[in-house]
């Protein structure tokens, strides 16, 4: 991955800071259930309950948020920030390739 500018840094540090973190996590969640429905299976902890608003999905997106806040704090060093989480996901099933890091436009994150 190449390396971000101070722009990038300090545009991705601001809109994580203006984020309802949890609750858009816990949607991101329901949404992948939606879209991908096998990866229930690896959420039996949720009791066959995936709606964003449930208890156990809050519970999970808040360490998803958590995750992810870390990895903004060390942004210079996303792999090695994101490393013990992907592991983490190899060890249960996921497919991790599926998460690589790719460079996006801040200006395409944004309408103007």
């Amino acid at each position: 991955m190449g390396k971000l500018t101070d722009g990038e840094i300090n545009h991705i540090k601001d809109t994580w800071e203006n984020l309802d973190k949890k609750g858009i996590t816990a949607r991101a969640l329901t949404r992948v259930f939606v879209v991908y429905p096998w990866t229930t299976r690896l959420f039996s902890k949720l009791r066959g309950k995936f709606a964003a608003g449930d208890p156990a999905v809050q519970e999970h997106a808040e360490k998803v948020a958590k995750a992810l806040g870390d990895t903004v704090k060390s942004i210079n060093k996303m792999e090695e920030a994101l490393g013990p989480l992907s592991e983490r996901h190899q060890t249960i099933g996921v497919d991790t390739q599926n998460f690589r890091i790719q460079h996006v436009d801040p200006e395409s994150l944004c309408c103007h």
